[in-house]
């Protein structure tokens, strides 16, 4: 296994994408989701996930919305 560390975060480069593994997820302080890992992408603001968990997540960031084409937008500037 291939690992790095960057910006207090331990990652695995193995597969050629970075997957960081959390302790749980919140936004606004609330927290939505217990250990859980994801994949960065820093060329990309989508989120892609299972369903459930990626409506989970854009339900609690204000001004979010699901799209017609089935994608979420968010109207937020607060960074989340």
């Amino acid at each position: 296994m291939t690992r790095c560390f960057a910006a207090g975060v331990d990652i695995d480069v193995i597969q050629g994408f970075w997957q960081v593994s959390f302790d749980s997820v919140s936004v606004n302080g609330k927290s939505l989701l217990g250990a859980t890992s994801a994949v960065l992408d820093t060329g990309s603001s989508r989120m892609v996930g299972d369903p459930d968990t990626v409506r989970t997540v854009y339900n609690n960031i204000p001004g979010s919305a699901l799209a017609s084409d089935g994608t979420w937008t968010s109207t937020s500037s607060s960074g989340t």
